[in-house]
């Protein structure tokens, strides 16, 4: 048996100029409950344009909060626990995902960005990250919008010699920087 994929639009990405409608998630270590914002970008020369539609948040169940908590340090959970969070949490994304969609995308989204739950980051003696566990399926929130997922961005910014958070610099430089020739802000 074959299954057919249509995977077109992932090989031909968005035209420069044109929007691309983008869903983002986190959920912290207050392990209260999931954030997603949604954002329309736009490329227009070397400008990102960005348009922010909204944030969604959805508090997690008190059985799937008591998972995480019981998943964290110093606990040891076993193969099955992290397997049947990983799955659950998944699943959680996914309708929350699904409901910002449907509340601030008007019903239609290209891309999902997922960073998962933390539920454990080694540092070593020096302060150097060394590897990081995010929990919570992509392919559920795959399968509950029908678009591409970035998934496991603190792993591969460890892999290239950061501390787990990818998207710190460039929020502290966005948010210094200033207006374009101005020099950073308070100088």
């Amino acid at each position: 048996m074959s299954v057919g994929v249509d995977d077109s639009r992932l090989d031909a990405g968005p035209a420069r100029g044109e929007m691309l409608r983008v869903l983002g998630c986190m959920s912290g270590t207050s392990v209260d409950g999931i954030d997603i914002a949604c954002a329309d970008l736009r490329l227009r020369g070397d400008e990102l344009l960005v348009g922010y539609r909204g944030l969604v948040s959805v508090p997690f169940g008190d059985e799937l909060q008591q998972r995480i908590l019981a998943a964290l340090p110093p606990a040891a959970p076993g193969a099955r626990e992290i397997c049947v969070l990983h799955a659950g949490l998944g699943r959680a994304y996914g309708a929350a995902f699904a409901r910002a969609r449907d509340e601030l995308a008007g019903g239609r989204a290209d891309l999902a960005v997922l960073h998962g739950q933390t539920v454990y980051h080694w540092v070593d003696e020096s302060g150097a990250a060394l590897g990081t566990l995010q929990l919570g399926s992509p392919a559920e929130v795959a399968e509950a919008l029908g678009v591409p997922v970035i998934s496991d961005l603190r792993s591969r910014d460890i892999a290239a010699g950061g501390q787990g958070a990818p998207l710190a610099p460039m929020f502290d430089w966005l948010l210094l920087s200033g207006p374009a020739g101005t020099g950073p802000a308070g100088s």
